[in-house]
């Protein structure tokens, strides 16, 4: 998805790293996969080039997290990556190294903070706050002023009302109607969104 939102904004794709190197000579969608991380440091300068995470987020955003921090201390740029297709409103603030795909919508007065994603066909109405790591799955629907705190997780086609806040690494199960707050580390599903039972 993201060689096809580059490859659709114009940029320069040099290829693929892969983390274990397992793929390494092979080809991904005719890009070559260079190597693992440490391709980086003995063929490129962090200078030169920008990078872009392709570690996706189910529920938990930490391995993600924990690979662009590293990269960071060690001089690594990420840049921000935009479909094309997206629609952004006026005023909207989007951070170093976000990611928002196809067909969304994101509306005035919105910031999309550092390495969050938007995922394809979601809707971010105005004054809503997306923190850093968090992932709005495709098709989730956000009103307006909705809080979505660092890492949390709004599963595919969940739609919170306006002004509720989502707690730091909650998670919002596909499909959830939230009309209340969430509170951190919590899962909710259902309609209307209600915390998840242990068996």
């Amino acid at each position: 998805m993201l060689a096809d939102l580059l490859l659709a904004d114009g940029r320069n794709l040099k290829g693929f790293v892969d983390l274990e190197a397992s793929e390494s000579g092979k080809t991904l969608f005719g890009l070559p996969v260079l190597g693992d991380e440490s391709w980086l440091a003995n063929k490129v300068r962090p200078k030169d080039v920008y990078l872009v995470k392709g570690i996706g987020m189910t529920g938990c955003c930490q391995r993600r997290q924990n690979s662009q921090v590293q990269l960071m201390k060690n001089g690594w740029r990420f840049t921000s990556c935009v479909h094309p297709s997206a629609i952004i409103g006026a005023n909207v603030d989007l951070s170093n190294g976000v990611q928002v795909m196809a067909g969304v919508v994101i509306q005035s007065g919105s910031s999309i903070a550092e390495a969050a994603i938007v995922n394809t066909r979601a809707s971010i109405d105005h004054d809503c706050v997306i923190e850093e790591y968090a992932h709005v799955a495709p098709g989730a629907i956000l009103a307006g002023g909705v809080r979505v705190e660092a890492g949390a997780h709004i599963g595919m086609g969940a739609c919170l009302i306006q002004n509720v806040s989502v707690g730091r690494r909650a998670i919002v199960g596909a499909g959830a109607v939230v009309i209340k707050d969430v509170s951190a580390k919590s899962v909710v599903v259902g309609v209307p969104a209600s915390s998840k039972c242990a068996p």
